[in-house]
């Protein structure tokens, strides 16, 4: 399939300098926009001051304002699109050592996905690729997102439509684009993400809506799950009804949990 042009965006080059472009040094975000509101923006802009602080970046929230609020221009005045911001560390010459120069802002508008009206049922598989320990980029969006990149090319989208990710020791972590829940004896679950992992903004709104408990996720504990599926701000959710992993062929239930999840991510703006 061919690549889809953006509605819009705020810068047609990159330059060479951009440490992004040369060091992954930056953070983005990428937000779902219905009828030209940002879904769950608050959260978002909070990842990505989150992010910032760790990197030691400054994002100026007024400059980040300006760009969107250019982006919303051109977003349909009903329906659905994507907006992602980039935000680099301004180039402070050769090297990894920098100096406090500002921040480099990217912002762009995409068409965005078609969604099932209830949440898809798909077979995921598990990446051998994992995902390293790195407690103070932990939790953020990061520009660097190599390990991602590995474990979605083990795969294609039409046999796995997404992975499941071990940390070193083998616990689940994540998804490569997607947060993680399962089912325990009747407790909604999610990884702890203090040592590597992604805290995406649809498993905050989710554990700041219902009751979930975060626990170590092992491969017995998948095994036992009552019911699995995965969170993203952009697709919803989607329940998982298999998992091959080990040779093993794991089977779940496409059961309330994810129903009720999906219904308040969606209640918001529909």
């Amino acid at each position: 399939m061919p690549e889809p042009e953006p509605l819009w965006q705020s810068a047609e080059q990159v330059a060479a300098s951009n440490r992004g472009l040369q060091y992954g040094d930056g953070l983005f975000e990428t937000i779902l926009v219905h009828n030209r509101h940002l879904w769950l923006g608050d959260l978002h802009w909070q990842r990505l001051q989150l992010g910032a602080e760790r990197l030691l970046m400054h994002v100026a929230q007024q400059d980040v304002d300006s760009l969107v609020k250019r982006a919303l221009q051109q977003a349909p005045e009903e329906g659905w699109c994507v907006l992602k911001v980039i935000a680099t560390r301004a180039p402070s010459g050769r090297g990894y050592g920098f100096q406090d120069a500002g921040t480099d802002l990217q912002v762009s508008l995409w068409p965005a996905p078609a969604w099932p009206e209830r949440p898809a049922c798909i077979t995921a598989g598990v990446a051998v690729t994992r995902l390293a320990t790195q407690p103070r980029l932990a939790g953020i969006k990061h520009l660097n997102r190599l390990e991602q990149v590995l474990a979605r090319a083990e795969a294609s989208a039409d046999t796995y439509p997404e992975l499941l990710m071990r940390d070193e020791a083998g616990h689940f972590v994540e998804a490569v684009a997607s947060n993680l829940f399962v089912v325990l004896e009747g407790t909604l679950c999610t990884p702890p993400l203090s040592g590597c992992g992604v805290a995406g903004v649809a498993r905050d709104f989710l554990m700041q809506s219902v009751p979930v408990r975060e626990r170590t996720i092992t491969l017995e504990d998948l095994a036992h799950a009552d019911e699995v599926f995965l969170t993203n701000s952009v697709r919803g959710v989607t329940r998982i009804t298999s998992v091959q992993v080990d040779g093993r062929s794991l089977q779940f239930a496409c059961a309330d949990a994810a129903l009720a999840a999906q219904q308040r991510f969606w209640s918001d703006l529909c």
